[in-house]
């Protein structure tokens, strides 16, 4: 475990610094929400579905930079004047505290936006990690260690994007629930806070022979799929014409043939797209692996899936896996793709990070575990950051 803790947090806080800010996918967004949770404002009541909260000027200028060189953050002071920024509202506070934690310091030292955001970072990269040691000693697997050190994984981790504090609760939600832990009830309901996406991987708990940690886990899913829902407040019809969550919703009730044929279709069509980025989609989907090296990670995570888990466990996972594909397909059909249109507009492979364990597992063996994985795993990031430094340093 230490040497997988070890890699990790080596390579994350590469990524921390090598990244430039707000280069993350809606890292913006989600800065300007740990802002607002970190000046006391943990959920504000919606105003056309999105919050509004005053925050410190130097915060918001931070926010707005995106793409500038990195010298123009640099510039930006600590200003105490605040002025009012908006952002979307689809998750609970709770994937943002490392984070706000990070903008609380720097507003109380007075520390440059910049300084702050990279503390941030740092922060959320150590939660993330916390979590990540915690279940490998549940459930000491090659296959959570081998999708800790994903590429895309470690860039997640070491950004100020909710993402982090997700994947981390996954793997640990999906280790308790394979080791028959009665702490899974209290991990369904905080991936619920995290992301209502991923709310059925602690059902993988039914193959537990204690029943009543089966039937306490059912209902603490259930119960966190109603909190997690009432948070969601933004509807994204403002950015993309066409979007009409609510109108998507009633055409999804009309037609659930219809729309299953063409989740099942762009699943198919774009698996590859999505296994890609799953692997190493950095930047904003603008810096990716040479396809060798693609490759190669595929071949380790093969290789890592090795696990000691029943036949009912085995089928749990994938069936719980595949449920959560069509949520997020579904998610990304209602929230983001124009009412009634046949295709699936928005799903990135990010999104299926946190289920990899579980895919990795309905295809494990008991046996012949291969050495040297983090080795190899340690060597994808390199190139990672190589590709990082080339796409943004590199004229």
């Amino acid at each position: 475990m230490r040497l997988l803790i070890g890699i990790a947090a080596l390579f994350g806080v590469a990524f921390v610094f090598l990244t430039p800010p707000l280069q993350v996918p809606d890292e913006a967004a989600h800065y300007w929400r740990a802002c607002a949770i970190a000046h006391g404002v943990f959920q504000p009541t919606p105003h056309f579905g999105h919050g509004f909260t005053a925050i410190p000027a130097g915060e918001r200028e931070l926010g707005v930079r995106g793409g500038r060189p990195l010298s123009e953050f640099r510039l930006i002071p600590y200003v105490s004047e605040r002025v009012v920024v908006r952002y979307p509202l689809f998750y609970s506070p709770l994937p943002f505290v490392p984070q706000a934690l990070a903008i609380a310091i720097g507003d109380a030292l007075h520390l440059r936006p910049l300084i702050a955001f990279y503390l941030g970072r740092l922060l959320n990269l150590a939660a993330a990690l916390s979590l990540i040691a915690l279940a490998f000693r549940l459930f000491a697997s090659p296959v959570l260690a081998t999708c800790a050190l994903l590429p895309m994984t470690l860039f997640l981790f070491a950004s100020f994007s909710s993402d982090a504090t997700t994947i981390a609760m996954t793997f640990l939600a999906t280790a308790l629930a394979l080791a028959g832990s009665p702490w899974i009830i209290v991990a369904s309901l905080a991936l619920a806070l995290c992301k209502p996406a991923y709310v059925l991987v602690p059902l993988v708990a039914l193959a537990s022979r204690r029943r009543w940690i089966a039937a306490t886990t059912v209902v603490a899913v259930i119960a966190g799929a109603f909190l997690s829902a009432s948070f969601v407040k933004t509807d994204l019809g403002f950015l993309k014409a066409g979007v009409d969550s609510r109108a998507q919703i009633a055409f999804v009730s009309h037609h659930p043939f219809h729309v299953t044929a063409t989740i099942a279709r762009d699943f198919v069509q774009h698996a590859g797209i999505y296994a890609t980025e799953m692997v190493g989609g950095l930047g904003w989907l603008t810096v990716s692996l040479p396809m060798i090296v693609t490759i190669f990670v595929f071949v380790t995570l093969v290789l890592a899936s090795v696990a000691r888990v029943t036949r009912a466990q085995r089928l749990l996972a994938i069936g719980v896996a595949v449920a959560t594909i069509f949520i997020i397909e579904l998610s990304q059909y209602i929230a983001w793709t124009p009412v009634g249109a046949s295709i699936v507009e928005g799903v990135q492979g990010r999104y299926f990070v946190p289920i990899a364990p579980l895919l990795l597992i309905a295809i494990s063996r008991r046996s012949f575990e291969v050495r040297g994985l983090p080795i190899a795993m340690a060597a994808a990031n390199a190139v990672a950051l190589f590709a990082l430094w080339q796409h943004y340093f590199v004229a």
